[in-house]
């Protein structure tokens, strides 16, 4: 496509534009015009784009001085105009889509880039994400989390665009390895950025947890799954307050409770934390944290599940049946009753203290006869001396001295963390 030089008057591209496309060029001519205004002289700023961008069908046009004097001024004329009009009109732009046309014109940039550097068209795909991204932006069919992420990582293009040009000529592939380089750079800035919005703790969501327990209820099973949270469970101080709490965190999270007690004398509570938005606001994300109360004086059976936070469980007075831990990465504190299962048996479904990534602190009773089968990493487990070390040909068991029936049995696994058991008088 080249601008035209027999048929000009603004420098030949809509000439040049109408010939390419058969269309009569002073259609082509009105509808610049008419957007310029409309735009507030945005559209005319593009028409002289692309009359830089495009070349002239004659290499006569080469002899310009003049023709770009006309040109800009009659380019700002039509810019200032469209901005005095927008200003006092401003109804006008608003309903005619103005926020529209600024993508528009980057993607028009980016494709008159892409025809006229067929060996190098690294800047006019630049200029066409640029504006694919605004367009769908202003379409509203981007989430605004992905919005918010892409708006933030628009400098690394210029990264992108520095490390282009240095490289060129220098290096073989220099456009490919600019563009690995570029991806790299922001993607760990991008990752580092999250990681530590995810560290602080936010307050602006709240929800209270109240669940009422009926008195026929003899088993109560509570289901905790979390994401970015620190969780405390503790013993309410009676049992007809139920099962009370309270979570703190992101608009970016979102809780869901569930009760279901239609089995009768057995209850399930499920406390789930989910993701709002399938891509978070950078300002809006960070740590939760959860307390939750559970009554005493009825079994109660206690799953947790959580992805990134410290876990403290201080179940000491609760008629605990099962407990399943799983942390995927932060260190979690559990103390247990002294208490012995009466709906299950414990020696063959044990109940399971899982830490992936972090360090784990037991505290059992000393009077509880108690066995822990450990899967740890190469760190030595800390234990009391009335435990021993048992070498089983796996990773070894903790046993309390002198006892060689036991009353509980636990699994306390955490390959890449220090296990700690510890006695306490209860």
């Amino acid at each position: 496509m080249t601008r035209s030089f027999t048929n000009r008057i603004f420098g030949g591209v809509c000439g040049g534009i109408g010939e390419a496309m058969r269309i009569n060029p002073w259609l082509l001519r009105l509808l610049v015009i008419c957007l310029s205004v409309i735009s507030m002289g945005i559209a005319a700023v593009g028409y002289l784009l692309l009359w830089w961008l495009l070349p002239q069908e004659s290499p006569i046009a080469n002899i310009r001085g003049a023709s770009i004097r006309f040109i800009l001024v009659i380019g700002v004329v039509i810019l200032l105009t469209g901005l005095w009009i927008g200003h006092q009109n401003k109804w006008l732009v608003t309903e005619t889509g103005q926020s529209l046309l600024l993508p528009l014109l980057i993607l028009i940039t980016g494709t008159a880039l892409l025809l006229k550097q067929l060996r190098t068209p690294l800047f006019g795909g630049i200029l066409l994400l640029i504006g694919g991204v605004s367009l769908l932006n202003s379409l509203g069919t981007l989430p605004e989390g992905l919005s918010d992420l892409l708006t933030r990582a628009w400098g690394g293009l210029l990264v992108l665009a520095g490390l282009t040009w240095l490289l060129r000529g220098r290096i073989a592939l220099s456009h490919i390895i600019a563009i690995v380089m570029s991806v790299i750079i922001v993607s760990g800035i991008a990752f580092t950025a999250f990681n530590n919005r995810a560290s602080q703790p936010r307050d602006d969501l709240q929800v209270i947890i109240d669940q009422p327990i009926d008195d026929v209820i003899s088993l109560l099973v509570v289901n905790v799954n979390t994401l970015n949270t620190d969780v405390n469970i503790l013993p309410a101080v009676e049992r007809d307050a139920g099962v009370q709490g309270m979570f703190i965190g992101s608009t970016e999270s979102e809780l869901v409770i569930t009760y279901d007690d239609s089995a009768g004398t057995t209850a399930e509570l499920t406390i789930e934390e989910t993701q709002s938005n399938q891509f978070p606001l950078l300002e809006a994300i960070g740590r939760g944290t959860l307390e939750l109360e559970i009554p005493p004086q009825i079994a109660v059976v206690v799953n947790v599940i959580n992805q990134d936070g410290q876990v403290t469980l201080s179940l000491s007075n609760l008629n605990l049946e099962l407990v399943t831990l799983v942390v995927e990465t932060g260190d979690a504190i559990v103390t247990l009753p002294n208490y012995i299962p009466v709906s299950l048996d414990p020696e063959a479904r044990p109940s399971q203290l899982t830490v992936k990534n972090g360090d784990i602190i037991v505290f059992v009773p000393e009077a509880l006869d108690a066995q822990f089968a450990l899967n740890r990493g190469s760190n030595r487990p800390e234990f009391p001396p009335s435990y021993l070390l048992v070498d089983d040909g796996a990773d070894g068991t903790l046993q309390k001295r002198g006892v060689s029936e036991f009353s509980m049995y636990y699994e306390i696994t955490a390959p890449n963390g220090l296990i700690t058991l510890a006695t306490n008088e209860e």
